[in-house]
């Protein structure tokens, strides 16, 4: 294993949220003098339609993993002369962990919070398309105003007005609290926590099967050092857990993995051009060390 990796939150730190990664981190990413991981909230189809496909279609080629569903799913990703291919390596098991009959129940009590008074989107303007919990393998999803299956134009409005709303009301912080205290039952027996998700959901997981997962299982393999770019390290973020690894190290030495706060996309970008971990002129498009 390398000495050193690269690690990603995909949504809103390579990519604009919700949408495809654009040219200019694709040739950032080419040209990378570390190998690099994703570490996404999202499913692999999501991913592969944010960051794959894109990178696929920019004449990227070389070898990645991607922890998907808040990274308690693993995939080796190999991407040559244009094509895609993608195997599982781990699949964590919300359901199989928490039993069917207390993963029903989770999931209805879900569904009725969102139905609330307090909560319920009704008479706000907002329009709700698609499942509003969605079910992920390692972890469950909410989204008030519904997940649709692709994202149009007019889907990508419906979203501009939803983060608006939030921004103004403060509702998904609200109803954060709210999801906390429904799963306050499960969390000293199961491990299960919430966090926000994105600019319009949250994210329903198990601690150590979340974003510190891609982090233990890189450094068991041998990665000596880890550079985590994201986000929502904030405390109600999804990439918080990232931070309460590191905090919670106990092994000799300090905790190799750093965190890198970003805001978007374009500030990764000019982090990793002012760290020096990339050569856009290297030629190189393998993601692979460079001498």
């Amino acid at each position: 294993m390398p000495a050193k990796a690269l690690v990603f939150d995909v949504d809103n730190t390579l990519t604009p949220p919700r949408a495809p990664l654009r040219e200019e981190m694709a040739e950032a990413l080419k040209g990378l003098v570390a190998p690099f991981h994703l570490a996404a909230g999202s499913d692999l189809q999501l991913v592969a339609e944010q960051v794959m496909e894109p990178l696929a279609r920019f004449g990227f080629t070389g070898t990645f993993d991607a922890f998907v569903c808040n990274g308690a799913d693993r995939y080796r990703c190999v991407l040559s002369a244009g094509s895609i291919r993608v195997h599982q390596l781990f699949r964590f098991e919300l359901r199989a962990h928490l039993g069917e009959e207390a993963y029903r129940r989770l999931r209805n009590e879900l569904l009725e919070v969102l139905q609330q008074p307090e909560f319920s989107l009704e008479g706000t303007g907002i329009t709700i398309s698609g499942e509003q919990v969605i079910e992920r393998g390692s972890m469950i999803n909410v989204v008030p105003m519904g997940r649709p299956g692709k994202m149009s134009q007019e889907a990508y409005a419906q979203r501009a007005q939803f983060v608006d709303f939030d921004r103004r009301t403060g509702y998904r912080l609200r109803l954060l609290e709210r999801l906390r205290e429904l799963v306050s039952p499960w969390r000293e027996s199961h491990g299960l926590r919430v966090t926000l998700g994105g600019q319009t959901s949250f994210d329903v997981v198990v601690e150590g099967f979340d974003k510190r997962y891609p982090l233990r299982t890189l450094l068991e393999e041998g990665t000596e050092r880890i550079l985590y770019f994201g986000d929502a390290l904030h405390p109600e973020g999804n990439d918080r857990a990232v931070l309460e690894f590191i905090a919670t190290w106990t092994k000799p030495g300090a905790c190799p993995v750093e965190a890198v706060a970003v805001e978007n996309w374009q500030e990764t970008r000019r982090k990793l051009l002012e760290l020096g971990l990339v050569r856009l002129d290297s030629g190189r498009s393998d993601g692979s060390p460079c001498d």
